[in-house]
């Protein structure tokens, strides 16, 4: 996860980095390579880390490797800000869509509880706000599941957020397009469950989901339900970041390497 605002130079780094790591699976004989890497092997195939990260101009980031739910090691890179302190396991990244999986958690949490079908119309759950219907949801529902999977045919591929100082929508406000809301509508353009597309507006839809079924902000839905079961001490949803972990924030940077005014970027979902 990173704070620093390089989208393509930092989805290179990590293929980069992921590609290293299945590099490392596959040696050996095939009877071999049934058996997973040590940490040491992954941890030397990393020694390449801190070339790319020049390359992109990233100042410092964070890794962690989970192996059969367990955290196996951590390892920071850099520092937090350029001139500044290093980056610690601490270290706090703006998580962005990683906070997607994060998100389902909660989903199947209240799915457990019996709060929450994956298999029924969203709309059922829905008050705040309606998916707008049209042709194609007149011919199939759209169901939790399918936008967990991002199979329900939702528009908007992604959020850019919110310059700091500058107005920030509702969830609502982003869901219909409206300003200051800078992203489209979020509405359906192909018949649900019928193909895969990445779409952040997905996970719009689940955030209000949730808040209309729990009556709870997201944030703190997010804390009760997943965060603080899993001991997750330094992560939150809250925006802005609450103040005893300010200190913990890594500064974002441009593509050619400049801080952004005014630090990281608020958005109306996940951080």
């Amino acid at each position: 996860m990173t704070l620093v605002n390089r989208r393509l130079a930092l989805s290179g780094l990590f293929s980069a980095i992921a590609l290293i790591v299945h590099t490392t699976l596959l040696r050996g004989t095939p009877a071999e390579r049934v058996t997973s890497p040590s940490v040491q092997d992954i941890q030397q195939s990393l020694r390449f880390t801190p070339d790319r990260m020049a390359h992109y101009h990233v100042p410092g980031l964070s890794l962690a490797c989970i192996h059969n739910g367990t955290v196996e090691w951590t390892q920071a890179f850099g520092v937090a800000r350029v001139g500044g302190e290093p980056v610690a396991p601490e270290t706090l990244f703006q998580a962005s869509s990683i906070g997607m999986p994060v998100t389902a958690v909660a989903v199947l949490r209240l799915v457990e509880q019996g709060k929450l079908n994956l298999d029924v119309d969203v709309s059922h759950y829905l008050r705040s706000w309606k998916l707008p219907t049209n042709r194609f949801t007149e011919e199939k529902k759209v169901t939790l599941r399918e936008l967990l999977s991002h199979t329900a045919g939702v528009t908007v591929h992604g959020f850019e957020g919110y310059a700091a100082g500058k107005p920030v929508p509702t969830l609502v406000q982003v869901l219909n397009g409206e300003r200051p809301a800078n992203s489209a509508t979020v509405t359906i353009d192909f018949v649900p469950g019928t193909k895969f597309r990445y779409a952040g507006g997905d996970y719009a839809i689940i955030q209000q989901i949730l808040i209309d079924v729990t009556g709870e902000p997201f944030p703190e839905l997010m804390e009760e339900e997943v965060l603080q079961p899993l001991h997750m001490v330094h992560n939150t949803f809250q925006q802005p970041i609450p103040e005893k972990l300010r200190h913990l924030i890594a500064m974002p940077y441009d593509e050619d390497g400049n801080a952004i005014e005014g630090g990281r970027t608020p958005t109306p979902r996940w951080p």
